[in-house]
């Protein structure tokens, strides 16, 4: 005869249940793809060659490229002279948010008290985009340099040439990779290159 002791059952059930508890978190984790969390094998797009844009503002909100030349990874900048005679240099980034900026004509207006700063805003804007940089900046690598927005059809002829090499640069690194360490990487495409 078997003695019973009084609450085994509902010990048992609690054993039951603990352990079939665990046993559904081991299966639910070993389910889990193994790549969860940050994905060691991302890679981004980057140019190892970058553009120095000069660019010259002629008549009221309209710019010209000067003259651009191929600098190393990290160095693109423009360097931007107005009518009035002020020199500013642009980073990339800050190229970049004169590029994405949309214009707005009612709070331009409202900022600059000016309804034209709008359009004075826009032709830097199609400098820098139309010009080398603008594959930095998004411009698709199918869009060509504009001739457009070149002082001289020397100028113009010469930046073909630096948009060539600006886009071979383009490779693809793991993004936990240091700068320079990986620089043998397969060439990718740049944000923007399929658009």
């Amino acid at each position: 005869m078997v003695v019973k002791r009084k609450n085994t059952f509902i010990r048992q059930v609690k054993d039951i249940t603990l352990s079939g508890a665990l046993t559904a978190g081991l299966l639910a984790t070993a389910a889990l793809p193994l790549g969860c969390g940050p994905d060691r094998n991302q890679t981004e797009t980057v140019y190892t060659k970058g553009v120095q844009t000069f660019i010259k503002e002629v008549d009221w909100g309209e710019f010209k490229i000067t003259d651009e030349k191929v600098v190393g990874e990290g160095e693109s900048k423009a360097i931007v002279t107005y009518l009035d005679g002020r020199v500013d240099t642009l980073s990339l980034a800050e190229a970049r948010k004169i590029v994405d900026t949309p214009i707005d004509s009612t709070a331009t207006q409202q900022r600059h008290g000016n309804s034209s700063y709008g359009y004075h805003h826009a032709g830097l804007g199609s400098a820098l985009m139309y010009g080398s940089m603008g594959y930095m900046l998004g411009r698709s690598f199918s869009q060509p340099v504009s001739p457009g927005v070149y002082a001289s059809p020397q100028v113009f002829n010469r930046s073909t040439q630096h948009a060539t090499v600006v886009r071979n640069s383009v490779v693809s690194r793991p993004t936990n990779a240091s700068r320079g360490f990986f620089r043998g990487g397969s060439r990718g495409s740049a944000r923007g290159a399929s658009s």
